[in-house]
């Protein structure tokens, strides 16, 4: 047993390594700073359902992105909401996009949303983003400024929680675990997560988005695209270009996003992101079944200091992490995570693997 936990420590360690090695990868070009306007397309394509509290907002912070071209259009496709979301944002006024809605028809879902919204740009670059999100003032020419070089398809930038309460915190620590796997991986030259509440695509990857459309899950558009596109292009992350959302606001959402988020694993067409989400899974099965032996095994001192180590080990990156991203937190949030850290990650692995649905949007999705 404490030889397995023993390695199951190194290679935990290992990833931790990897990940901190390319993340702090700068000279990163994503800080080449657009300062002056240029004549270029885009398009902003947003999916929204029941957002009333937050479309406003998302649409504002759009409006004040600084150097924006000319011709900006914002599609805004509602997938029947149930709220004022829809008269909510005609009532928006922008001097700086032309806002264009429509409303899904009779099927509905983001990536039918998408599909819509697809349909109607023609050229030109792509920003996408969600209705619960706030964009920082230059994020949009950030992105821009990594694309127009033609070396990328797509570029990607953080989804950072906004974080005032213990909980939010916990959560916010969290995210940051899947933002830093993210930009490891795309400076890896190997995608394998993405987020597509902060993404800006060129001409050259629409189709390359549409086929990650083709896949049979509620969500993934994101993810799958960045495993497709790692097959045949390269992508960039831009580390100081933040959107901000608000966290899960309790344990029962936070599951479901999760449980959503890790359903589609399984269909991932990259193996590398196969690999990675099944060496997660065992590592952490293995400390967490350790510290349920403890009772019944020799060797409980290895245990308890292979355990306190991990902890100890996470909580220093995650500092450093952390202050990467300009997020501070209390300390002892990063210790409690990491002690909760393999029981949640099995947790929630075990949920989608066995099948179990999840509500998104109001709306109960069954596997």
């Amino acid at each position: 047993m404490i030889w397995i936990l023993l390695s199951a420590f190194v290679l935990w360690t290992a990833v931790f390594i990897f990940i901190d090695k390319k993340i702090q990868l700068e000279k990163d070009e994503s800080n080449v700073i657009q300062d002056q306007k240029e004549q270029f397309s885009l398009s902003v394509i947003i999916v929204m359902r029941n957002e009333a509290e937050n479309i406003l907002r998302c649409l504002s912070s759009i409006d004040a992105q600084v150097n924006l071209p000319d011709s900006v259009k914002v599609i805004l496709i509602d997938d029947h909401s149930e709220d004022e979301s829809a008269n909510i944002a005609a009532s928006f006024k922008s001097n700086n996009f032309d806002l264009i809605q429509y409303g899904l028809d009779v099927k509905s879902g983001k990536k039918h949303g998408l599909r819509l919204a697809l349909s109607h740009v023609h050229s030109g670059f792509i920003y996408f983003t969600d209705a619960d999100c706030q964009l920082l003032p230059n994020v949009m020419s950030q992105l821009y400024a990594r694309l127009r070089s033609g070396k990328f398809w797509a570029v990607f930038g953080p989804v950072q929680l906004k974080s005032k309460s213990f909980w939010e915190q916990i959560l916010s620590t969290e995210n940051l675990n899947n933002q830093c796997v993210t930009e490891a991986f795309v400076k890896y030259r190997n995608p394998i997560m993405a987020n597509g509440a902060n993404m800006m695509i060129s001409a050259e990857a629409i189709n390359t988005y549409r086929d990650s459309l083709e896949s049979k899950t509620e969500s993934g558009d994101d993810v799958f695209f960045a495993q497709k596109l790692g097959e045949q292009a390269t992508c960039a992350m831009v580390s100081n270009a933040s959107v901000w959302t608000k966290p899960p606001a309790d344990f029962s959402e936070f599951c479901n996003q999760r449980i959503r988020w890790a359903a589609k694993s399984i269909k991932y067409p990259s193996k590398i992101a196969k690999t990675f989400g099944g060496l997660v899974f065992i590592i952490n099965l293995v400390f967490a079944i350790s510290l349920f032996a403890i009772p019944f095994v020799n060797g409980v001192f290895w245990i308890v200091f292979l355990f306190g180590l991990k902890t100890l080990i996470e909580f220093a990156y995650h500092k450093r992490w952390l202050y990467k991203y300009g997020i501070r937190h209390r300390l002892y949030v990063g210790f409690i995570l990491s002690g909760l850290y393999p029981f949640y990650v099995v947790l929630i692995g075990l949920f989608s693997t066995l099948g179990i649905g999840y509500k998104w949007k109001g709306r109960v999705a069954k596997r």
